[in-house]
């Protein structure tokens, strides 16, 4: 089985902050939709932040980014991907197409595959695939 390389990406937060790599901001969320989308960092961090107020909950709330990702043309796939009958595929084994891109959600965690690429701040390919978008 391939496994996905890992690039460190802060999805464009370092356009908005200056000490950007000594921050641990819980921005998961708008890191993993910002790589998905390819759209500017504040603007997915607005957008949440809309959708958030429109429902009376955090940017961070599972229906807020689901929400989002489904404006932008992601498809929710909750049931996770087994592999060996009972066990979840981890992160940097996730079956992946490589003209798709996948936002995973794995415990307390999002993260983006893109183009067969593993983005995100720190490597969690060790983490288990609760659930994903594609698109």
């Amino acid at each position: 089985m391939k496994t996905i390389e890992y690039l460190k990406s802060y999805g464009g937060r370092e356009k908005y902050f200056q000490r950007v790599k000594e921050l641990r901001t819980h921005d998961c969320v708008v890191r993993a939709c910002a790589h998905a989308t390819g759209l500017e960092y504040f603007q997915v961090m607005q957008r949440l932040f809309e959708i958030g107020l429109e429902m009376k909950m955090m940017p961070n709330n599972e229906r807020v980014f689901e929400a989002f990702l489904i404006e932008n043309g992601f498809s929710p796939r909750q049931s996770p991907l087994k592999r060996n009958g009972n066990k979840r595929y981890k992160v940097k084994e996730f079956p992946v197409d490589e003209s798709k891109v996948y936002v995973i959600h794995t415990s307390r965690h999002l993260t983006c595959i893109d183009q067969g690429l593993h983005k995100d701040s720190w490597n969690c390919g060790g983490k288990a695939a609760q659930s994903y978008y594609v698109k």
